[in-house]
C-alpha cells in the first residue's frame, strides 16, 4: 500500500511539504552554510535555498545549462517552464553507471520573497512524479 502523506516541517527553513509519513528529513543547514534539507523518501530529494537573491543559477536560462551540465549524460528536457518566480524543469539523463534512463526534476520558486529550489534524480517516472508532488507541496509552515 502506498504511504500515507502528511505535512512535516522542512527544519529551520520555516518551510513544510507532504511526504510519506515515514519520511526523515535531515536539516543540513549548519553544515551547508545555506539553508538546506534532505527528505529521505524515494526518491530522495533535496530542497536548497539562499535566503536572498544571489543564488546560483540566477535565470531559466543558466538553470537549464546547469542540468546540461550533469556528470551523467544530458538527453533531452521534457518540460521546460518559465514561472512568475522561478521555474519548473522535467529532464533525462543516461546513467554513467549502467545506460539507464534518469528521470530529474528541479523547480526553483519563492516563499515570503526568499528563493527555494527543489528537486531530484528517479529511476522511473513514477519516482519523478512523488519527486514533483513533494515539490510542489511545499507551502510556509503554519
Amino acid at each position: 500500500p502506498a504511504a500515507k502523506l502528511v505535512y512535516k516541517p522542512l527544519g529551520g527553513l520555516g518551510l513544510e511539504a507532504q511526504v510519506p509519513d515515514d519520511a526523515n528529513i535531515d536539516d543540513n543547514t549548519k553544515t551547508a552554510g545555506f539553508p538546506s534539507v534532505t527528505i529521505w523518501a524515494q526518491p530522495t530529494t533535496f530542497v536548497n535555498g539562499a535566503g536572498d537573491d544571489s543564488m546560483e543559477p540566477q535565470t531559466f536560462d543558466a538553470a537549464k545549462q546547469e542540468v546540461q551540465k550533469d556528470p551523467n549524460p544530458f538527453q533531452k528536457f521534457t518540460k521546460q517552464e518559465a514561472t512568475a518566480d522561478g521555474w519548473k524543469l522535467e529532464y533525462e539523463l543516461q546513467s554513467g553507471i549502467d545506460k539507464a534512463t534518469i528521470y530529474g526534476y528541479k523547480v526553483r520558486f519563492k516563499v515570503d520573497g526568499k528563493p527555494f529550489d527543489c528537486g531530484s534524480n528517479g529511476r522511473s517516472t513514477a519516482e519523478r512524479d512523488a519527486v514533483v508532488k513533494i515539490c510542489s507541496s511545499i507551502r510556509k509552515h503554519a
